[in-house]
């Protein structure tokens, strides 16, 4: 779906009422802030909330002395201060390390947030402002093309960090790492239990160690590597 626009005279010497129109429309439409995409510059952990940046320009024209008018890009206000949407319900959270650079969707709420925001509470608002850059929320996770997913998995609900994964299907559960998986490390495992051979001095005597007991013992490293 293409993108509303609206005409520019860049020649108002002797303007119309459509020009007249279609500028009081430019105004409305560029003074209404609905939704960005930004980028994250800080985040505050304890308060879950972010500072960021838009990440586009405004468009400004500037009158030349010729009468015709020049585009002069300016940047968009920094977001400081803006609550980060959490997902979660009730008791349960799922959180995230944002970081800076994360790219994120900034969304403007259409009144003041600054009483719900401090109190949690259902009250008047504390000013009559309406889709303020000031009452922005944010939604980290969007991404532009160059910061797309690698090896995106469309058979599980997947939470990775790097090449950690912990994927959930309709009946298995994935956990891997960068050089292996829960499920290869437990088979070996199972391996190594049903070849257990031991050798006794003689009959009735306690026995030695476990004949393959250093291969289990690698492999119980390898299973600390990747479980915490």
């Amino acid at each position: 779906m293409a993108s509303p626009t609206v005409s520019q005279n860049l020649v108002p010497s002797n303007p119309s009422l459509q020009d007249l129109l279609d500028l009081v429309k430019k105004d409305i439409m560029i003074s209404l802030n609905c939704h960005h995409v930004g980028t994250i510059q800080s985040f505050d952990a304890t308060k879950q909330t972010a500072t960021a940046t838009i990440n586009y320009k405004k468009t400004y024209f500037e009158r030349l002395p010729s009468g015709l008018y020049h585009a002069v890009l300016v940047d968009y206000p920094v977001l400081i201060d803006c609550p980060v949407v959490v997902l979660g319900g009730g008791p349960v959270a799922l959180t995230f390390p944002i970081a800076q650079g994360d790219e994120c969707l900034v969304m403007f709420n259409d009144r003041d947030i600054d009483n719900w925001f401090q109190s949690g509470q259902v009250g008047p608002v504390a000013t009559s402002r309406l889709h303020s850059f000031s009452d922005a929320i944010l939604l980290v996770g969007v991404r532009s093309a160059g910061k797309a997913i690698a090896a995106y998995d469309t058979t599980r609900g997947v939470l990775r960090n790097g090449e950690t994964v912990v994927g959930v299907g309709e009946s298995l559960v994935k956990i891997a790492n960068a050089t292996t998986t829960l499920n290869t490390l437990l088979q070996d495992l199972l391996t190594e239990i049903q070849a257990i051979t031991v050798t006794c001095a003689a009959p009735a005597s306690p026995s030695g160690p476990p004949l393959n007991a250093a291969a289990i013992a690698a492999i119980a490293a390898q299973i600390g590597d990747l479980l915490e």
